[in-house]
């Protein structure tokens, strides 16, 4: 299940990620997961914060909103694109190679490298979809795996010249 998430707009500046996580900890807020990005704007990063309480919401947004570092803390609500990045080494012989990337294709995955006996593979999607994805991928071995916690973007209205929905409704 994806966790209600805040999007953190903050400065780039020496001690800024560590200011916002160390209020976090010392907090004690029901936290899903945390992601940090890049943004566009040079000077300026990005903190995905999942809130596992959608109640702890509003008072987690005021406490972020006074730190000095951040620009803008916003909801992404239902309405937001949510997705996760993932990596795995699985093993696999040779032979099974165009059975898992056949598998891949079906996740929206794709193979990275092989190896003698192994693939590394880069995946995204929701939470679901990844999760169907690894257990899939379990009966080959996974090796080593990293995952991201979700990332999520606003969405504004469609244009009426554009299709309705999302990607994930129209498929």
């Amino acid at each position: 299940m994806t966790h209600p998430a805040l999007t953190v707009h903050f400065a780039d500046r020496t001690g800024s990620a560590d200011r916002i996580l160390s209020l976090l900890r010392r907090r004690g807020f029901p936290l899903g997961g945390i992601t940090l990005e890049r943004t566009h704007e040079p000077g300026i990063r990005r903190m995905t914060v999942g809130v596992s309480q959608e109640s702890a919401i509003p008072q987690v947004r005021r406490h972020l909103s006074r730190l000095p570092d951040v620009v803008s803390v916003q909801v992404a609500d239902g309405e937001a694109m949510h997705r996760e990045y993932a990596m795995a080494r699985v093993r696999c012989t040779p032979e099974q190679r165009a059975e898992i990337v056949s598998l891949l294709g079906a996740f929206g995955g794709r193979p990275l490298s092989f190896g003698a006996d192994t693939v590394v593979l880069e995946a995204t999607g929701f939470a679901q979809q990844l999760d169907a994805l690894f257990a899939a991928l379990q009966v080959y071995g996974i090796e080593e795996s990293a995952r991201t916690s979700p990332i999520a973007l606003r969405q504004e209205e469609p244009h009426e010249d554009s299709p309705r929905g999302t990607v994930s409704e129209r498929d």
